[in-house]
């Protein structure tokens, strides 16, 4: 964990990088570091700098393309129509921290189903709005972990699979 002293009420972690498919995407670690990162569990999205989500997006495309797009919905802009299908598969995509740690989210940690029939989904990530935000790491991308915050350490720690 991280500490910000100016945003004292904010949980800082120390996200540096991330991955689509294993491939690491050319993102200076200083995209991340110059504004910081917090975990949220009251925001749905995992929020970027526009450069890391544009890279992050891209690639994604990349990775999906056998699968029909449809239109944008509210803040996503990579979104897909997975009706008829009876298996889908996405890239797993990784968000990598400045200790070396490294975690891989799972399908429900990176789509976001916006109907009861999970047929159409979109990527739950987002660029931020303005330059100099930081970034967030939402509830979409907790859900399939524990995340336990240990104040007296200043530590952050995630166990996947424990939910």
């Amino acid at each position: 964990m991280i500490t910000e002293p100016d945003a004292p009420s904010f949980y800082f972690v120390g996200l540096v990088g991330l991955k689509v498919g294993g491939r690491n995407l050319s993102i200076p670690q200083t995209v991340f570091t110059k504004v910081g990162t917090i975990i949220d569990s009251g925001t749905v999205a995992t929020y970027l700098p526009p450069t890391a989500y544009s890279a992050l997006r891209d690639e994604f495309r990349r990775w999906m393309t056998r699968y029909r797009m449809r239109p944008p919905y509210a803040i996503f802009d990579t979104c897909y129509n997975f009706t008829g299908l009876n298996t889908t598969v996405i890239p797993i995509v990784t968000l990598e921290f400045s200790n070396g740690v490294a975690i891989d989210l799972p399908f429900y940690g990176i789509m976001y189903f916006i109907d009861p029939s999970m047929s159409q989904a979109c990527l739950a990530f987002a660029a931020t709005s303005e330059a100099g935000e930081f970034s967030i790491i939402g509830n979409v991308q907790q859900r399939s972990m524990e995340v336990v915050y240990d104040l007296e350490r200043s530590m952050i720690g995630f166990s996947q699979d424990s939910c």
